[in-house]
């Protein structure tokens, strides 16, 4: 099961985005970049992107064509300034005999306007940030 998968989703955090996820040994790396076209958020004018890191789950002989995925990221966010943190978790359903192509559905939460979270004279705090997501992935390889 582990591999290296493209997805292109749209999301109210990450825009309309493109994600690499490298998984492997229980473990996942993922990052992307996107724009937000559709939402128009307050970041609607900057190239968004995301980097993260997390656990993924596949559940073997029970669903042996899905797979969950728990991660933590950080990211420019279309809806929120400054920069973000999020928790995200992200079902994936592969079809067919090779599980090449799949779809995912998820969402996450997290602290938007990170850059005011230690700054103690500006007026503007943290905001409850949060996310819902969809897409087509591709399995690019398998290792």
């Amino acid at each position: 099961y582990p591999g290296l998968h493209l997805a292109l989703g749209a999301s109210k955090s990450y825009g309309e985005f493109a994600r690499l996820r490298m998984c492997a040994g229980g473990f996942m790396l993922y990052g992307g970049i996107g724009k937000d076209y559709l939402l128009d958020g307050v970041n609607s004018d900057k190239l968004l992107w995301h980097a993260g890191f997390g656990l993924y789950f596949s559940f073997g002989g029970y669903e042996p064509n899905s797979d969950i995925s728990f991660g933590f990221s950080f990211a420019e966010n279309a809806a929120w300034e400054g920069k973000s943190m999020m928790i995200d978790l992200d079902y994936t359903h592969w079809f067919g005999e090779s599980q090449r192509f799949g779809v995912f559905a998820g969402g996450g939460i997290g602290w938007g306007n990170l850059k005011n979270a230690l700054d103690t004279d500006s007026d503007e705090h943290t905001k409850f940030a949060w996310n819902v997501e969809v897409g087509l992935t591709v399995r690019i390889c398998s290792f």
